[in-house]
């Protein structure tokens, strides 16, 4: 973890501490581990919901919910089969940010 901090107007409008924000990218962070590694470095982490199924989304989201280091979003294509029912849980269970 890094004490850099760059303060900007996105830094403060996002409560993070550089201006960097990691893109929702499929399998890539379609686990919480880069979403996690990225929060923890000041930027928000974002967690690609895409190719998840619903139980690895929901583990996910209780990972990034558990740790302190700062916001987090998911990313939802929303053409994606089932989509609806990660947004019925996002409805339920709210997240800082979402991405379509």
């Amino acid at each position: 973890m890094t004490d850099v901090e760059i303060p900007t107007k996105i830094t403060r409008l996002l409560g993070i501490r550089v201006p960097i924000v990691q893109a929702g990218m499929s399998w890539a962070s379609s686990s919480p581990a880069l979403p996690l590694a990225v929060s923890r470095a000041g930027g928000p982490g974002v967690l690609a919901a895409g190719p998840m199924r619903m139980k690895d989304f929901t583990d996910a989201v209780d990972v990034l919910r558990a740790e302190p280091p700062g916001p987090f979003a998911v990313n939802l294509p929303l053409y994606r089969p089932r989509a609806g029912d990660i947004i019925d849980y996002l409805v339920t269970h709210p997240v800082p940010a979402i991405a379509t």
